[in-house]
Protein backbone atom coordinates (compact mmCIF):
# COMPACT_ATOMS: atom_id res chain seq x y z
CA UNK A 1 0.00 0.00 0.00
CA UNK A 2 1.64 3.20 -1.34
CA UNK A 3 0.83 5.88 0.85
CA UNK A 4 0.11 9.63 -0.30
CA UNK A 5 1.69 12.94 0.68
CA UNK A 6 -0.16 15.05 2.63
CA UNK A 7 -1.79 18.12 0.71
CA UNK A 8 -0.58 21.35 1.95
CA UNK A 9 -2.78 23.54 3.25
CA UNK A 10 -3.98 26.91 1.40
CA UNK A 11 -1.77 29.11 3.67
CA UNK A 12 1.62 26.11 3.15
CA UNK A 13 0.81 26.53 -0.81
CA UNK A 14 0.82 30.37 -0.54
CA UNK A 15 3.98 30.61 1.25
CA UNK A 16 5.62 28.00 -0.85
CA UNK A 17 4.37 29.28 -4.22
CA UNK A 18 4.48 33.08 -3.67
CA UNK A 19 6.76 34.20 -6.39
CA UNK A 20 5.14 32.08 -8.82
CA UNK A 21 1.66 33.76 -8.16
CA UNK A 22 3.30 36.73 -8.83
CA UNK A 23 4.49 35.79 -12.08
CA UNK A 24 1.11 34.33 -12.57
CA UNK A 25 -0.75 37.42 -12.27
CA UNK A 26 1.71 39.44 -14.06
CA UNK A 27 1.12 42.88 -12.07
CA UNK A 28 3.83 44.49 -10.37
CA UNK A 29 2.96 47.93 -9.20
CA UNK A 30 0.29 47.86 -5.89
CA UNK A 31 -3.10 48.36 -7.05
CA UNK A 32 -4.79 50.87 -4.91
CA UNK A 33 -1.13 53.87 -5.36
CA UNK A 34 0.68 51.92 -8.36
CA UNK A 35 4.05 52.02 -5.96
CA UNK A 36 6.33 49.58 -7.57
CA UNK A 37 7.81 48.14 -4.28
CA UNK A 38 7.29 46.14 -1.20
CA UNK A 39 4.73 44.30 -2.91
CA UNK A 40 2.95 42.02 -1.60
CA UNK A 41 -0.33 39.41 -2.19
CA UNK A 42 -3.20 40.15 -0.36
CA UNK A 43 -6.47 37.90 -0.38
CA UNK A 44 -9.35 39.54 -1.14
CA UNK A 45 -11.79 36.85 0.76
CA UNK A 46 -9.54 35.88 3.30
CA UNK A 47 -8.02 32.28 3.46
CA UNK A 48 -9.03 31.76 7.37
CA UNK A 49 -12.89 32.62 5.64
CA UNK A 50 -12.86 30.17 2.81
CA UNK A 51 -10.85 32.32 0.29
CA UNK A 52 -8.89 30.54 -2.41
CA UNK A 53 -5.46 31.24 -3.97
CA UNK A 54 -6.91 31.50 -7.30
CA UNK A 55 -6.26 34.74 -9.24
CA UNK A 56 -9.52 36.21 -9.31
CA UNK A 57 -9.12 36.45 -5.52
CA UNK A 58 -5.26 37.81 -5.09
CA UNK A 59 -4.52 41.39 -5.61
CA UNK A 60 -1.11 42.71 -5.12
CA UNK A 61 -0.57 45.62 -2.66
CA UNK A 62 2.17 47.64 -1.19
CA UNK A 63 2.99 46.88 2.42
CA UNK A 64 1.30 50.12 3.37
CA UNK A 65 -2.01 49.54 1.39
CA UNK A 66 -1.89 45.60 2.25
CA UNK A 67 -2.22 47.07 5.81
CA UNK A 68 -4.94 49.53 5.10
CA UNK A 69 -6.76 46.37 3.36
CA UNK A 70 -6.74 44.93 6.93
CA UNK A 71 -8.71 47.17 8.10
CA UNK A 72 -11.31 46.31 5.94
CA UNK A 73 -11.33 43.87 2.54
CA UNK A 74 -14.41 46.38 0.79
CA UNK A 75 -11.04 48.72 0.40
CA UNK A 76 -9.60 46.85 -2.71
CA UNK A 77 -13.05 46.62 -4.10
CA UNK A 78 -13.95 50.19 -3.74
CA UNK A 79 -10.44 51.17 -5.53
CA UNK A 80 -10.86 49.34 -8.65
CA UNK A 81 -14.40 50.85 -9.23
CA UNK A 82 -13.04 54.33 -8.02
CA UNK A 83 -10.65 53.93 -10.93
CA UNK A 84 -13.37 54.00 -13.13
CA UNK A 85 -14.43 57.84 -12.45
CA UNK A 86 -10.74 58.45 -13.38
CA UNK A 87 -11.12 59.21 -17.18
CA UNK A 88 -9.67 61.69 -19.42
CA UNK A 89 -12.98 63.78 -19.38
CA UNK A 90 -13.75 63.67 -15.79
CA UNK A 91 -9.98 64.66 -14.61
CA UNK A 92 -9.51 67.20 -17.00
CA UNK A 93 -13.16 68.88 -16.07
CA UNK A 94 -12.70 68.34 -12.49
CA UNK A 95 -8.75 69.75 -12.95
CA UNK A 96 -9.30 72.35 -15.73
CA UNK A 97 -12.80 73.55 -15.68
CA UNK A 98 -13.21 72.86 -11.82
CA UNK A 99 -9.99 73.67 -10.68
CA UNK A 100 -9.89 71.35 -7.90
CA UNK A 101 -6.70 70.44 -6.48
CA UNK A 102 -5.60 66.83 -6.15
CA UNK A 103 -6.75 66.00 -2.86
CA UNK A 104 -10.41 66.89 -3.20
CA UNK A 105 -10.22 64.71 -6.38
CA UNK A 106 -8.76 61.85 -4.72
CA UNK A 107 -11.24 62.32 -1.87
CA UNK A 108 -14.19 62.28 -4.23
CA UNK A 109 -12.76 59.03 -5.96
CA UNK A 110 -11.67 57.34 -3.14
CA UNK A 111 -8.15 56.83 -5.10
CA UNK A 112 -4.75 58.04 -3.72
CA UNK A 113 -3.45 61.34 -4.62
CA UNK A 114 -0.46 59.98 -6.19
CA UNK A 115 -2.45 57.94 -8.53
CA UNK A 116 -4.71 61.19 -9.68
CA UNK A 117 -1.42 62.90 -9.95
CA UNK A 118 -0.15 59.97 -12.22
CA UNK A 119 -3.36 59.59 -14.69
CA UNK A 120 -3.15 63.66 -15.00
CA UNK A 121 0.06 63.14 -16.52
CA UNK A 122 -0.91 59.87 -18.90
CA UNK A 123 -3.70 61.73 -20.16
CA UNK A 124 -1.41 65.08 -20.61
CA UNK A 125 -3.58 67.21 -18.11
CA UNK A 126 -1.56 70.21 -17.36
CA UNK A 127 -0.46 70.49 -13.51
CA UNK A 128 -1.77 73.63 -12.17
CA UNK A 129 1.83 74.85 -10.19
CA UNK A 130 3.46 76.71 -7.46
CA UNK A 131 5.31 78.83 -10.42
CA UNK A 132 1.93 80.01 -12.05
CA UNK A 133 0.69 80.47 -8.31
CA UNK A 134 4.01 82.58 -7.40
CA UNK A 135 3.07 84.79 -10.78
CA UNK A 136 -0.69 85.55 -10.15
CA UNK A 137 0.11 86.12 -6.88
CA UNK A 138 2.94 89.44 -7.84
CA UNK A 139 0.69 90.52 -10.51
CA UNK A 140 -2.42 90.84 -7.97
CA UNK A 141 -0.56 92.46 -5.58
CA UNK A 142 0.74 95.03 -7.86
CA UNK A 143 -2.60 95.56 -9.06
CA UNK A 144 -4.10 96.37 -5.63
CA UNK A 145 -4.68 99.57 -4.97
CA UNK A 146 -4.13 101.76 -2.37
CA UNK A 147 -6.22 101.54 1.23
CA UNK A 148 -7.23 98.43 -0.20
CA UNK A 149 -6.92 94.44 1.63
CA UNK A 150 -8.07 91.48 0.88
CA UNK A 151 -8.26 88.06 2.98
CA UNK A 152 -6.27 85.09 2.51
CA UNK A 153 -9.28 82.94 2.34
CA UNK A 154 -10.63 85.12 -0.20
CA UNK A 155 -6.76 85.16 -2.48
CA UNK A 156 -6.62 81.62 -2.60
CA UNK A 157 -10.13 80.33 -3.07
CA UNK A 158 -11.51 83.25 -4.91
CA UNK A 159 -9.29 84.91 -6.51
CA UNK A 160 -6.37 82.72 -7.03
CA UNK A 161 -8.62 79.74 -7.15
CA UNK A 162 -5.78 77.47 -5.61
CA UNK A 163 -5.62 75.37 -2.81
CA UNK A 164 -4.92 76.82 0.34
CA UNK A 165 -1.77 75.03 1.11
CA UNK A 166 -0.29 76.19 -2.53
CA UNK A 167 -0.71 79.65 -1.23
CA UNK A 168 0.91 78.70 1.90
CA UNK A 169 4.01 77.47 -0.32
CA UNK A 170 4.00 80.69 -2.37
CA UNK A 171 3.90 82.99 0.49
CA UNK A 172 7.16 81.32 2.50
CA UNK A 173 9.20 82.65 -1.48
CA UNK A 174 11.64 85.91 -0.62
CA UNK A 175 11.07 87.07 -4.12
CA UNK A 176 7.49 87.59 -2.86
CA UNK A 177 8.52 89.62 0.49
CA UNK A 178 10.01 91.64 -1.51
CA UNK A 179 6.90 92.26 -3.81
CA UNK A 180 5.02 93.01 -1.01
CA UNK A 181 7.62 95.63 0.35
CA UNK A 182 8.20 97.68 -2.73
CA UNK A 183 4.29 97.38 -3.53
CA UNK A 184 4.09 98.89 0.48
CA UNK A 185 1.51 95.83 1.19
CA UNK A 186 1.73 94.04 5.03
CA UNK A 187 0.28 91.48 6.61
CA UNK A 188 -2.91 92.41 8.99
CA UNK A 189 -3.86 89.00 10.90
CA UNK A 190 -5.21 86.74 7.75
CA UNK A 191 -5.83 89.68 5.60
CA UNK A 192 -3.18 91.36 3.48
CA UNK A 193 -3.52 95.64 2.97
CA UNK A 194 -2.07 98.22 0.79
CA UNK A 195 -0.92 101.19 2.16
Amino acid sequence: MELLAPQPSPREYFTCNRDKLFAKMGVYECGNCNAEHSLHIHHIVPLSQGGTNCITNLAVLCKDCHAKAHGGSELVARRKESSKLLTHNNLEYWRLDKEYPYSKIASMTGSPVSTISKACRQFGIPIVGKRETLDEVIEFFESMESGSKVTQKKLYSEILKVHRTTLAVVMKKDVLTQVMLDNGIYREGNSFKKD
